[in-house]
């Protein structure tokens, strides 16, 4: 499997997520994405598991905005090219790890990982407008 699958919109709900989130980091992203009324990098997810990797906060804002889909980098997570360490000394993270807790729903508290990706993010122009999904 190659390292990214690609660029789509998907439903907020079918995501995992692995962190918590910040009340003041959300204000921040929100106003930020709110003036600026689209996306230009999509959120990092595991193409298998549906964990996100790098997006929390703005997930978080796009779903209590109301919208249903964000923008998402499908990857391949057991890739080399994607790499992950701890920024805090007493929590032990691998990607093992960090899809256990995503899937049994316990987040990792707030900036506890930090994923390093060798490969540039594709840029992408994706309305605000445009992830609201009525069924």
């Amino acid at each position: 499997m190659s390292l990214i699958n690609q660029v789509k919109l998907f439903k907020i709900n079918q995501l995992k997520p692995h962190e918590q989130t910040s009340p003041n980091r959300l204000k921040k992203v929100s106003a930020f994405l709110h003036k600026a009324r689209k996306f230009t990098y999509p959120i990092v997810v595991d193409l298998k598991s549906k964990v996100v990797l790098d997006g929390h906060h703005r997930m978080q804002v796009v779903k209590q905005s109301g919208c249903s889909l964000i923008p998402v980098l499908l990857v391949n997570y057991q890739s080399s090219k994607i790499t992950v360490t701890s920024r805090r000394k007493n929590f032990a993270v691998s990607k093992k790890i960090i899809i256990n807790r995503a899937l049994n729903r316990q987040l990792f508290p707030l900036k506890t990982t930090k994923h390093h990706f060798n490969f540039k993010l594709p840029k992408i122009n994706i309305s605000l407008k445009q992830l609201i999904y009525n069924k």
